[in-house]
């Protein structure tokens, strides 16, 4: 859910976009499909799904076009996770120990096993800018304090040098 949106799928891989407040909008961004396990939103109008064969998805709701397709480097995704950076999402996978950042801007997988578990992953979350709650199959529960290599790349592009300065000085 994103504001007053709500995104579901169903087993036959179509993904519905409806308004919750009026129910009268309601798109319709894929017709037929594989199933969809995970769905997020990244902004208003911005969608991933993520379907059983490891398919990553980006989607235009507005427009309803495919912005850009990803393979996963495993299937069964039952996680997508918007990171800090809005360049980048963590995905989860079913009976998997790892966790997986994806580039949506550059359409590629950049860490295919960014953090590893001892034990298999059953949630996780993002709790703030710098940290991810992550839930794990054998009941413990972990806070990962994130790197700030996404912050910091962040603040270069946008040209905000005194901030990036500070943030590594922070780190050291």
């Amino acid at each position: 859910v994103e504001e007053n949106l709500l995104a579901c799928s169903g087993k036959g891989g179509a993904i519905f976009v409806i308004d919750i407040f009026t129910q009268a909008s309601r798109t319709v961004l894929l017709e037929k499909g594989e199933r969809i396990d995970a769905l997020a939103f990244l902004d208003n109008n911005k969608l991933v799904s993520a379907n059983v064969s490891g398919k990553v998805i980006v989607f235009d709701i507005e427009s309803q076009v495919q912005l850009c397709s990803i393979d996963a480097p495993f299937s069964k995704i039952t996680q997508v996770v918007k990171m800090p950076n809005s360049n980048f999402i963590a995905l989860v996978a079913k009976e998997s120990s790892y966790i997986a950042i994806a580039d949506i801007t550059k359409a590629k997988i950049v860490h295919s096993k960014y953090i590893e578990f001892q034990s298999n992953i059953n949630k996780i979350l993002l709790a703030n800018e710098k940290s991810v709650i992550v839930a794990l199959e054998n009941n413990k529960i972990i806070n990962i304090t994130l790197p700030n290599t996404f912050a910091l790349r962040q603040l270069l592009i946008d040209n905000n040098i005194e901030e990036a300065y500070a943030l590594a000085e922070d780190e050291l």
